[in-house]
């Protein structure tokens, strides 16, 4: 989801090798850079989390970004 919507890849494997972005990743000490929406940006670092039961489901997934993509009333 980060990648599609920033257009980088978090994990710049280029530059580092895999053990060391998930090593990088266990310890929470990635290079995230905010996408500029708040919203969006705290639903990626809750799928980023490191233990599997902290992240967010996928159905809280669609239903954020669904909430997100929603109309607004004004």
């Amino acid at each position: 989801m980060y990648e599609a919507i920033t257009g980088s890849p978090l994990f710049p494997l280029d530059e580092i090798s895999y053990m060391e972005a998930v090593a990088k990743w266990k310890r929470g000490s990635l290079a995230y850079k905010p996408t500029g929406y708040r919203e969006i940006d705290e639903l990626i670092l809750e799928c980023l989390k490191p233990n599997p039961s902290e992240r967010s489901s996928a159905v809280r997934v669609k239903q954020a970004l669904s909430a997100m993509l929603a109309p607004r009333k004004v």
